[in-house]
């Protein structure tokens, strides 16, 4: 899809992010929620299926989000720390993301606390366009985690970075990657192509996961879990793995 009603799809996009914010709060019995993120933040994604067609989608990012992964602070963390990646603790991570941001927090802000900041503060919503005025009722919530469990990160889009290395770099998480990247924004690009994946199921005998499998360019498959309860309207990162060929 490459042509749409701009004005539209932002309208429909405002008014279902801001729904289903409301929704979350309500559900997760939470005192307050991020409903409404300025539409100049938002970043539009081309996916290539063909020679002569993409798929497009809006990332509607929370500011922290925007900042570690759209702007790439990431990166930039993993070249002030590098000591932090590789050594099977997610939390020297957490703590150098810190550090690169410590002026914005008071100087006796702990790595807890900040892993709570990023966990209920650090995501962003996926939206396909999928005609003129049209938007998926599929959508994907993208968390940066949701905490951290045997000093692993759980669940979301930096529990997915495990599987992953770019070139120039020996790790990007917490262990070296079994799939060398070109450039980071393929991190999420082939998360977002795997969710929407016309190879999606709800997984036998579960009731709320549901398997993704999409293709890599060396030809093996990326395989992930994502989680959503009845009556809820988006799904959540769970796992990923990347299955032989």
């Amino acid at each position: 899809m490459n042509n749409f009603n701009e004005r539209v799809i932002t309208d429909k996009i405002k008014a279902e992010t801001e729904r289903i914010a409301l929704f979350l709060m309500q559900h997760e019995n939470k005192d307050f929620c991020l409903a409404g993120v300025s539409h100049l933040t938002w970043r539009l994604l081309k996916i290539k299926v063909s020679d002569s067609e993409y798929r497009t989608f809006v990332i509607v990012p929370s500011p922290v989000f925007k900042r570690i992964v759209l702007d790439r602070e990431y990166l930039k963390t993993l070249d002030q720390y590098p000591d932090a990646f590789g050594h099977a603790d997610d939390w020297a991570i957490v703590s150098a993301l810190r550090k690169t941001t410590n002026s914005a927090f008071p100087e006796d802000y702990t790595d807890e606390q900040y892993l709570e900041y990023l966990s209920n503060e650090g995501m962003a919503y996926v939206f396909e366009i999928t005609g003129t005025d049209e938007i998926s009722d599929k959508i994907l919530r993208l968390d940066l985690c949701r905490g951290i469990i045997g000093n692993k990160f759980r669940g979301g889009f930096f529990h997915v970075l495990k599987h992953f290395t770019i070139e120039g770099y020996d790790s990007i998480s917490h262990n070296k990657g079994q799939y060398l990247l070109e450039i980071w924004t393929q991190t999420y690009s082939n998360l977002i192509s795997n969710f929407f994946s016309d190879n999606f199921v709800k997984e036998e005998g579960n009731e709320t996961d549901y398997i993704s499998k999409s293709e890599l360019k060396d030809g093996r498959i990326l395989r992930g879990v994502y989680y959503k309860e009845e009556g809820v309207p988006v799904y959540f990162v769970k796992s990923m793995r990347i299955d032989k060929r």
